[in-house]
C-alpha cells in the first residue's frame, strides 16, 4: 500500500487527507485520484448561492523534507511514503487558496473514477 498525504483549500476551509494506492501512479493517475476525491467535497459542501465548479488540479506541491520548502511535483517520482502534497486549484471568483495551517491528515475511503472513464466536467 502506498500512501500520500494530499491538503487544498475548499471554500476557505483547509482539508487534508491520506490518499491510500496499491501502487505508486503516474502523474496523471495522481490527479485523477485527487480531482476524483475533492469533488465530493467540493459538492458536499458548496455555499448556498455559489457555482456548482467541478474541482480540478492546477498545481501540485511536495513538501521537500530536506529543503524544508514546498516545490513544485512533477513526476510521481519525488514522491515518498506518507509524503505531505498540497494540490492547488485555478483561481477564480468563488475560491482562493489562503494561507494557512494544514490539518493532520484524515484517513479516507478511496475510490476514484477509473484514468480515461468520462468524470464530470466544467460545463
Amino acid at each position: 500500500m502506498y500512501i500520500c498525504n494530499v491538503a487544498t483549500d475548499v471554500y476557505g476551509k483547509k482539508h487534508n487527507i491520506k490518499l491510500r494506492l496499491n501502487s505508486t501512479p503516474s502523474y496523471t493517475e495522481l490527479v485523477n485520484y485527487i480531482e476524483s476525491h475533492f469533488d465530493v467535497t467540493v459538492r458536499s459542501t458548496r455555499p448556498e448561492g455559489y457555482l456548482d465548479i467541478p474541482f480540478k488540479v492546477h498545481t501540485i506541491k511536495i513538501f521537500d523534507c530536506i529543503l524544508s520548502k514546498w516545490v513544485d511535483l512533477y513526476s510521481t517520482a519525488q514522491l515518498t511514503q506518507e509524503c505531505q502534497l498540497y494540490a492547488f486549484q485555478p483561481e477564480n471568483t468563488w475560491h482562493s487558496d489562503m494561507q494557512g495551517r494544514i490539518p493532520r491528515p484524515k484517513p479516507v475511503v478511496t475510490w476514484r473514477a477509473a484514468y480515461g472513464e468520462a468524470r464530470r466536467k466544467r460545463g
